[in-house]
């Protein structure tokens, strides 16, 4: 079993800058683990702004790793794999026949958003089955309802999980009359049995789903691929991060242990100065003049 690879790239540049030059020594000592590589990032905009920097940087067209987005780390095409098109099209027909006097635009907006829904619970490593502790911890979360209020809110919530797993295995069911697979069976069966090979970069992406967390978790135990993950942060902030690079919301060991982002203190270096940092300490309590004026000092 391998592990994450953590490595974080600092600060001291622009994070495309620091990511183009991992990838362009990459490019020089092992330039086959370069061209088979997949890099994940943060956009579609990001993805494209570091084909064209390297290419500018290079001053020649370059043969880039595959670059896609954290949307995408787990495989789901394939053979007879429905397309997002294809299952759109289960879905009206399912809708069509639960709700024949809608019109199209309806049923088509009514598509999109459930399949928005089932997604999401899909991003976050829930199946909509029922359970007393994943409604207890939606009515917590969510809700924030009085315990004398639980009872009605958790057979609402019953209801709403086992409509959502009917209709969803009805879609399911609609594909598979088509001869077609559900994409998410195939994401599920990838988790199972990872086929995903070679380095597979996590580059500067601020949070991962718990979806993707889990897919690279199998990744490490199996060992079907290399996975290191780029952190846009020097080493010595690494008790802000979590065993996936992402930053995490309180910190937990260390000597800012319990805090938060915002109440860390900002140390910010400067030349010519006995002084560590411009000001020791600036806190977000703190106001804007007292920060300019320790900036003069």
């Amino acid at each position: 079993m391998s592990t994450l690879h953590i490595d974080f790239l600092g600060w001291n540049a622009p994070a495309i800058e620091l990511v183009a030059n991992k990838l362009e020594k990459l490019n020089e000592q092992h330039p086959s683990d370069f061209r088979r590589a997949t890099v994940i990032v943060p956009t579609a905009e990001s993805g494209r702004r570091l084909r064209e920097y390297m290419a500018e940087r290079a001053g020649r067209p370059l043969l880039m790793p595959k670059i896609i987005l954290a949307g995408q780390l787990i495989p789901s095409e394939g053979e007879n794999v429905a397309t997002e098109m294809e299952t759109t099209a289960a879905w009206l027909q399912v809708l069509d026949e639960a709700m024949g006097d809608k019109s199209l635009p309806w049923l088509l907006d009514v598509a999109t958003q459930m399949q928005r829904v089932r997604n999401q619970l899909e991003q976050e490593a829930h199946a909509p089955e029922w359970s007393y502790d994943t409604a207890r911890r939606f009515v917590q979360e969510y809700l924030q309802e009085q315990e004398a209020q639980w009872e009605n809110t958790l057979h609402y919530e019953q209801e709403r999980w086992d409509t959502l797993r009917t209709t969803f295995a009805r879609v399911d069911e609609q594909l598979a009359n088509w001869g077609l697979y559900p994409a998410e069976q195939c994401r599920a069966d990838e988790l199972k049995h990872p086929t995903r090979r070679g380095l597979l970069i996590i580059a500067c992406v601020p949070e991962l789903s718990p979806l993707n967390r889990l897919y690279l978790q199998r990744l490490a135990e199996t060992d079907s691929a290399r996975v290191e993950i780029w952190v846009n942060a020097p080493a010595e902030e690494a008790d802000r991060f979590d065993n996936y690079g992402q930053p995490l919301a309180v910190i937990a060991n260390g000597s800012r242990a319990n805090m938060g982002w915002s109440e860390c203190p900002i140390h910010i270096p400067t030349t010519g100065s006995n002084s560590d940092s411009i000001c020791d300490t600036i806190h977000p309590t703190g106001s804007v003049q007292a920060f300019g004026r320790k900036v003069k000092e």
